[in-house]
């Protein structure tokens, strides 16, 4: 299996996860846990079906013109069922030449940087003492 198509599997297999969240958070804050526990999560590649609305709650009224609804209460990564990103970072370790490329590159323009200015400095003194 490609490198490519690894990463679009495994990203599409974080996004139904984020879907499955998603679905849970609005289950709680409507109020039919129950109900979307029972629902099976459809892939990234199916559209997803509006939940269907429960009776007892009626819909929340529209936002007013240039309100932005506000976003529901935030919950820590650990208690949606994600990983940490401790967990997450062997997965993606750094390319050890595109790091010393990026350091060699930053360590000469410090030094054509330092370079210029030092030679700048030496031109204003030259030129303060010499128009005295």
């Amino acid at each position: 299996m490609s490198d490519r198509l690894q990463e679009l599997l495994r990203q599409r297999a974080l996004l139904s996860e984020h879907a499955a969240w998603l679905e849970r958070e609005i289950a709680l804050e409507q109020g039919t846990e129950s109900q979307a526990a029972a629902t099976p999560v459809e892939s990234p590649s199916m559209p997803a079906e509006a939940p269907a609305e429960n009776a007892e709650s009626p819909a929340p009224p529209p936002p007013a013109a240039g309100v932005s609804p506000s976003p529901g209460p935030l919950t820590p990564l650990a208690d949606a069922g994600a990983q940490t990103p401790d967990a997450i970072l062997p997965e993606f370790p750094p390319e050890p030449k595109d790091i010393r490329k990026n350091v060699t590159r930053g360590c000469l323009l410090y030094f054509v940087t330092a370079f210029v200015l030092l030679g700048l400095g030496v031109v204003a003194i030259y030129w303060v003492y010499s128009h005295h």
